[in-house]
């Protein structure tokens, strides 16, 4: 589903970035929420890469470790200013998982991720974000393992 939502994007932002996946075929037998990552993508594409020209690229990598389902999703563009990463870190580091925004506010994508991924799985699993400028900015996402069905 995210390579025929980032095919689309693609040609909404005509051809302006590449897109790599690096993900574990093993992912397919566990369960990952909807919502998830679809926003996570979509906010590397508009805020990440939107002052890049050329060669823009998106890299989203999904894998196993000790029992914990990680997607990165990866963006070269312009990344996080210090105070703006660190205010980021903040934020996910302080949800709760029963507090939820006003309906109808922008900018809490990622911040409804983790109040999710916090209320459904606990404190052992969330979002976290490294950046740093003209660098880019990788999103983590860190779930449980768990089998589907």
């Amino acid at each position: 589903m995210i390579e025929e939502y980032i095919a689309v994007m693609n040609i909404r932002f005509d051809g302006k970035f590449t897109a790599e996946f690096d993900v574990d075929d093993r992912l397919v037998e566990y369960l990952i929420p909807g919502l998830m990552i679809q926003p996570v993508v979509e906010n590397a594409l508009i805020h990440g890469l939107q002052n890049i020209d050329s060669n823009a690229l998106i890299r989203i990598c999904g894998y196993l470790e000790d029992n914990i389902v990680i997607i990165e999703v990866f963006d070269n563009g312009a990344g996080f200013s210090p105070d703006k990463l660190i205010e980021l870190q903040n934020a996910l580091e302080t949800c709760e998982a029963g507090d939820f925004p006003e309906p109808g506010l922008s900018g809490v994508a990622l911040t409804n991720i983790q109040r999710r991924i916090l209320l459904w799985f606990g404190d052992d699993y969330g979002l976290s974000v490294d950046s740093a400028p003209h660098n880019g900015s990788t999103l983590t996402i860190r779930l449980p393992a768990i089998h589907e069905g």
